[in-house]
């Protein structure tokens, strides 16, 4: 009887060191090794030098009232027709009434009225667009 306890405590052992292991297999699970997932993040460039682009069509509605839709009119009746005019021209004479160093036909105060708040962007766009009539 003593032998066949012995064999069952030992088979109990056997059987709580079984469970024993089950157990700690249950709480630790398995770690694979894996790659590392790579995301990649597609990233827009976009130019730190771009500005909004200048309308020069809109600018010119100003002008249009007295130098006509095409600059084909004399403003006031007075001054040359600026639709036959390049761009350097056109662009030189704006500068010239923004910084009130021009007065051709004693219209500098007017046209100054008229360029003062005008960038030098603009007024080459606008020149640009005036030459092309």
């Amino acid at each position: 009887q003593n032998i066949e306890t012995n064999k069952k405590l030992e088979v109990k052992k056997d059987e709580k060191k079984v469970i024993k292991e089950v157990k700690k297999e249950q709480i630790k699970p398995k770690i694979e090794k894996q790659k590392p997932i790579v995301v990649k993040k597609e990233v827009k460039k976009t130019p730190t030098h771009s500005k909004p682009s200048i309308d020069a069509a809109s600018l010119y509605a100003k002008c249009s009232g007295c130098h006509g839709v095409k600059g084909e009119k004399k403003a006031m009746g007075k001054t040359e027709v600026i639709a036959k005019w390049d761009a350097k021209k056109i662009e030189d004479a704006l500068k010239g009434y923004k910084t009130n160093k021009r007065n051709v036909y004693k219209l500098g105060t007017i046209m100054n009225a008229q360029t003062k708040n005008l960038s030098d962007e603009e007024i080459k766009a606008l020149a640009k667009y005036i030459s092309k009539f």
